[in-house]
């Protein structure tokens, strides 16, 4: 939408200009309304052209986004995009599950109204990285590891990563955020130590025990 707004709107200005109106009207214009006339016929050919050049343009635009729109869709990743204030034009089904906020809800509202992080030991809030991407015009900006409150108060361990929109001249249009859940993940890492540590216990047993049994055995 970022991109096919502008085009959409072009198209739409271009459309209303009446052709054959503007022919009756130099027909009754006075004096040099032949001369106006040819003037008129010359340009029909190359406005033709341009209007459906432009109306070419404007249905690939709008095709490619589609097919943008329905891969985002299809992401594992949460993804929310936003224009370059900040405020949601997109969000697909896993960030409204993640933040529990539609996209009906939270479409043109700004980031900071759904995607409030915290930092993971102080529990202090953090700078949403849009915000700090727009703030400093920085490439990417990134997020490893985050609580996120959702707008029912439910708290996920995230990561995230913000990237920059940008048009034809590298200018900033929008941002683009991903993030997901790393909960599961993290469980399992706590899970995969703690494993590790009664390996380790049981090595350490097993060898104070087959010392002793030595020790016992040149005792007797």
């Amino acid at each position: 939408r970022l991109l096919t707004h502008p085009i959409l709107g072009l198209t739409t200005l271009v459309q209303q200009l009446n052709i054959n109106a503007l022919d009756h009207t130099l027909e009754h214009d006075g004096h040099n309304s032949e001369n106006r006339q040819n003037s008129v016929n010359k340009l029909k050919p190359s406005l033709s052209s341009a209007l459906d050049s432009l109306e070419i343009a404007t249905r690939d635009m709008v095709g490619h986004e589609r097919v943008i729109a329905s891969t985002l869709r299809g992401m594992a990743n949460a993804i929310i995009i936003t224009d370059i204030s900040g405020n949601i034009t997109d969000m697909n089904i896993i960030a409204e599950k993640l933040t529990s906020c539609t996209l009906r809800e939270a479409k043109g509202e700004h980031i900071n109204s759904i995607f409030s992080i915290l930092d993971i030991a102080t529990q202090n809030p953090i700078e949403s990285p849009v915000n700090k991407l727009i703030a400093n015009r920085e490439q990417i900006i990134r997020v490893d590891h985050a609580i996120l409150v959702s707008s029912n108060n439910k708290q996920t361990q995230i990561k995230a990563s913000a990237s920059p929109i940008l048009d034809a001249n590298n200018a900033i249009q929008g941002v683009l955020l991903l993030f997901n859940d790393i909960s599961q993940r993290k469980i399992q890492e706590t899970q995969y130590r703690r494993s590790l540590k009664m390996d380790t216990l049981r090595d350490i047993t097993g060898g104070l025990a087959h010392d002793y049994n030595n020790m016992l055995g040149v005792i007797i």
